[in-house]
């Protein structure tokens, strides 16, 4: 079977979004529609076609997505969770035979998540899209992205002020992927035959594939230790600290506790090397540490100046 053609993007203009619509639109083999709420996207790209929709008229959706053999969806942590139940529906409504919800992020089936429940509301997207019955997710899992997190101080670094803050001694590593990497690793996923032969867009339905850049821990620097001021605080501490407000929708005490769990023992995020990823089959490149790390630092400085 032939590779689809016709994908569709919602959040073309966000963090991760950008990058994605970006790979799809230089792989030159996609007729691309982005779905947007209010028309903000430079029509600086030939081929793309931008669709308005209101998530209150689902209709809107339903007629934008007709066509479509691909939904890729990529929208803020705050956004409603109901905005992502109207576009799975519509979808199922309009005949879309893949999505690609919002996951990008940690492994939502791994247990250690399960148990915390952060990513329920991902979970009911996914059944929600099996009890539809027409089409086929995947969900695509790349850590936390390696410039977002390291210019964030996601991390526990301070790129500004030279200060580090470790997670108990400091050595425990984590899995990050890149945003460009993200965006390679979607564009080919989708230029997969949809089914035949191995690998086909089918091996990975209804399943989480998993991709990476680099397996680093916070101790992973070209820099002296004296260049930079260090604290270090247990890790057990900081996610008890903020499991209760994780639990009762704080989205701050969330992220931190997403941020300190990526060096959890258990918590999945080793699976660069705990598990076979997809890199090889979607022939994603190996990448240069040092300019992805020049790219945080630039988008550190950046934030720092606002």
């Amino acid at each position: 079977m032939a590779s689809i053609r016709n994908v569709a993007i919602v959040g073309a203009t966000g963090r991760i979004g950008q990058h994605i619509f970006q790979a799809l639109v230089a792989r030159g083999t996609f007729c691309v529609t982005v779905l947007t709420r209010t028309n903000n996207l430079a029509q600086a790209h030939a081929g793309v076609d931008v669709k308005t929709v209101d998530y209150d008229e689902p209709a809107s959706v339903v007629d934008a997505l007709k066509g479509q053999e691909a939904l890729v969806i990529t929208m803020a942590n705050t956004a409603p969770d109901t905005q992502q139940l109207v576009l799975v529906k519509a979808a199922a409504d309009a005949g879309v035979r893949w999505i690609l919800p919002n996951e990008w992020g940690s492994d939502t089936a791994h247990p250690y998540n399960e148990r915390a429940g952060v990513y329920r509301n991902k979970q009911a997207v996914r059944d929600r899209i099996d009890e539809l019955g027409v089409s086929s997710w995947v969900a695509v899992v790349s850590n936390q992205w390696f410039e977002m997190s390291l210019s964030t101080g996601r991390y526990g670094i301070d790129i500004n002020r030279r200060k580090v803050t470790f997670f108990d001694d400091g050595t425990a590593k984590t899995t990050t992927t890149t945003k460009l990497q993200v965006g390679r690793a979607v564009a080919s996923l989708l230029s997969l035959p949809e089914d035949g032969s191995s690998p086909a867009l089918s091996d990975f339905a209804h399943k989480h594939i998993y991709i990476s850049s680099f397996f680093l821990g916070q101790r992973n620097t070209n820099t002296s230790p004296h260049q930079w001021t260090t604290q270090s605080v247990s890790l057990k501490a900081v996610l008890d600290s903020t499991y209760q407000g994780l639990r009762q929708g704080d989205h701050a005490a969330a992220l931190e506790w997403i941020s300190a769990s990526n060096f959890a023992p258990g918590s999945g995020n080793d699976y660069a090397v705990t598990r076979e990823t997809a890199n090889t089959v979607l022939g994603l490149p190996e990448e240069d540490l040092d300019e992805a790390t020049r790219r945080a630092i630039r988008e550190a400085h950046l934030l720092f100046k606002k």
